[in-house]
């Protein structure tokens, strides 16, 4: 492929191999994507490898740099404010709370037209409640349960709920009775009082076989859970919410007075884009079309298509040895076996 320049080779012919190669060759430059780091956030580094780095985004970072993004890694501590290169933040699953200084650097970027990516989960991780708070979503202090009774079918309990109900966006174009999993939500919602001037839509919800658990500690501790009427809250329950507002004369990119738009995304889970989950379904679409969406670039929101999984199945020589006397002596002579049975009788 080559254009504006550049020539990019393909080393296997697929649609999603053929799709990148004409993104990279189209597009000027490339735009940055920015994971915090310092509070316990999810490592964009760490690989799944055999039984480990199931909690890691390696499997989300490759998946973005392969739209042509750049991805890096900031500790907001160590700046005086998100930079000025950064086309999307993204603050995915914290264990422990944000600065101050951090926090105000957020919301100054926010504020001047930004586009930001907050994932939080359940207590004791961090809420950062009092950082989407201004932007009109609050973080409630619970649990997402889902009996339904879908998750069961693939050996996920009630701690993981399935969503199939999403909201009217280019996000979730698509998406209809599709099914995203969440491991270990919390619930939002939209707060009664907040800025007029923000458009919100309920990205993400669950059945109404859900609820929001508020007993954290019978929870942890006991594994022990109940619907509580009037202190939990009953499904369909939000998950994810998109906020945006338009700014104007701002000054974020160096360009003074141009009208721009804050766009803003905040998951009550961060796990559902981890190398464990990210091929789960439509998880890593999900991922995916909400950095595009956030980063301006709607063409690239779609659901892309699955790639083959490598599925080998290793067995011990017993089984092997199993499989080998089912499937070629004793099957066969069984069939053989039948057959005879069935030939003498017709002769008789």
């Amino acid at each position: 492929m080559e254009g504006l320049g550049k020539v990019e080779k393909i080393n296997k012919v697929s649609e999603q191999d053929i799709t990148n190669a004409i993104i990279k060759v189209s597009r000027k430059g490339k735009k940055i994507v920015y994971f915090t780091e310092g509070h316990g956030e999810k490592d964009i580094d760490v690989q799944l490898q055999q039984n480990r780095g199931a909690d890691g985004y390696a499997l989300a970072k490759e998946a973005i740099e392969n739209e042509n993004y750049e991805v890096k890694k900031i500790l907001l501590a160590s700046e005086k404010k998100v930079p000025s290169d950064c086309k999307v933040l993204v603050i995915a699953g914290p264990q422990t709370d944000l600065l101050a200084n951090e926090k105000d650097m957020v919301q100054e970027y926010l504020k001047k037209g930004g586009s930001a990516l907050i994932m939080v989960d359940p207590s004791p991780s961090a809420s950062l409640a009092d950082l989407v708070s201004p932007w009109g979503i609050e973080v409630n202090n619970d649990v997402v349960l889902d009996f339904s009774g879908v998750g069961q079918l693939f050996g996920a309990g009630p701690a993981i709920p399935i969503a199939i109900k999403y909201g009217k966006s280019p996000i979730t174009e698509g998406f209809q009775n599709v099914m995203t999993a969440y491991s270990l939500a919390r619930s939002l919602k939209i707060k009664k009082e907040h800025d007029s001037g923000i458009n919100f839509i309920e990205l993400v919800k669950t059945g109404a076989n859900s609820w929001g658990e508020t007993d954290l500690q019978l929870f942890y501790k006991e594994r022990k859970v109940g619907y509580d009427e009037g202190k939990d809250k009953r499904g369909p329950l939000t998950i994810a919410i998109v906020a945006t507002k338009k700014v104007e004369n701002d000054t974020i990119d160096g360009i003074s007075g141009e009208k721009r738009k804050t766009r803003l995304i905040v998951f009550g889970d961060s796990d559902f884009a981890t190398n464990g989950w990210f091929h789960f379904q439509r998880n890593g679409d999900l991922f995916l079309n909400a950095i595009s969406w956030l980063a301006e670039e709607e063409d690239l929101v779609s659901i892309r298509p699955r790639e083959p999984e490598d599925r080998r199945v290793t067995l011990t020589k017993a089984q092997s040895r199993k499989i080998f006397w089912l499937g070629v002596i004793l099957f066969p002579m069984a069939i053989v076996g039948a057959g005879m049975v069935i030939y003498i009788r017709r002769r008789k």
